[in-house]
């Protein structure tokens, strides 16, 4: 169902067709596992490079701006995004012909009400990838995935899956700047909306 996010989270001083378009893009791919939005680019800067990954948005908050998604508190890149907070987000939808670059804050949620919360709603399927005896980014002698050979080829239960607890994290990424591309055989259209200041603020871009 597609709500005026604008007039609810932001007021509706700033273009407001586009905006809406986005948090609506943004709120479905929470919900579709098979919407192009389901999936982003995180990148940020690791070792004094840029890293990047895909990773699966669990939730998306209008209010506060916040795009979240999980990890493991052993992934090399908890400890980057600590150092640098200083991240981003990118998104293409295919079928939209829409892309979105995101400058984003990052914080790291672990062992408190926050990942608490966020461990109880995760499925058991998804715990599973918290239970593996290696850490992420870890050199191995065979291709394994590090679950044990009496989980392999099923989900735990979730008295298995609890073990897991202890190296599940959520990360927070605040939306500082959206830079939002359409594509279009009639004429591409850009535009940047900057969420830093007291006000939005909105500058058409060339594409």
């Amino acid at each position: 169902m597609e709500m005026n996010f604008v007039s609810i989270c932001m007021g509706s001083y700033v273009s407001v067709e586009i905006l809406n378009s986005i948090y609506q893009k943004l709120s479905d791919g929470v919900v579709d596992r098979k919407d192009d939005f389901h999936t982003m680019v995180f990148s940020n800067l690791q070792d004094n490079k840029v890293n990047s990954r895909s990773v699966i948005i669990r939730k998306f908050d209008c209010e506060k701006r916040n795009l979240i998604f999980h990890t493991d508190i052993r992934s090399p890149k908890v400890k980057a995004i600590r150092e640098n907070p200083q991240t981003h987000c990118l998104f293409y939808h295919f079928p939209h012909k829409t892309q979105l670059r995101i400058s984003t804050f990052s914080t790291v949620h672990y062992n408190d009400s926050y990942s608490d919360t966020a461990w109880e709603d995760t499925s058991l399927s998804s715990r599973k990838c918290y239970l593996t005896k290696l850490n992420p980014s870890q050199i191995t002698d065979i291709c394994q995935d590090g679950i044990s050979e009496n989980l392999q080829s099923r989900i735990p239960t979730h008295e298995e899956s609890q073990s897991g607890k202890k190296n599940f994290a959520v990360v927070i990424n605040q939306i500082l700047k959206i830079d939002w591309l359409y594509l279009s055989s009639s004429g591409h259209q850009r535009a940047l909306y900057d969420f830093t200041g007291k006000r939005i603020m909105k500058q058409w871009l060339v594409p």
